[in-house]
């Protein structure tokens, strides 16, 4: 069974998860996602396992090139946040800076 991540339930600005991605080689497929599932007492949501494993992997690639970054985010569905050096980054524009 493939997972469908619905990209309209993902708080985080999308094109932020993509360019992460893309710039780390961050990737993982629907068996990573049924292993953290797996953990779950209750039926999961998909998509904030999804985040996690960008923004913790995202963390890992940050801390390893510039170790001085203070890296903390939260998820909760739509209300997922990326803080870098205790900066909101919610936009692509910032992700980059």
């Amino acid at each position: 069974m493939s997972i469908h991540l619905n990209e309209n339930s993902i708080g985080l600005n999308w094109e932020i998860i993509h360019s992460a991605c893309f710039d780390f080689g961050i990737d993982f497929t629907d068996e990573d996602i049924w292993e953290v599932a797996k953990g779950s007492d209750e039926v999961p949501n998909f998509e904030n396992i999804y985040q996690y494993l960008v923004l913790s992997q995202l963390e890992y690639e940050l801390n390893e090139r510039f170790p001085d970054l203070e890296i903390d985010y939260f998820i909760n569905g739509l209300d997922t946040h990326l803080y870098i050096d205790g900066k909101k980054v919610n936009d692509l524009e910032k992700y980059r800076n």
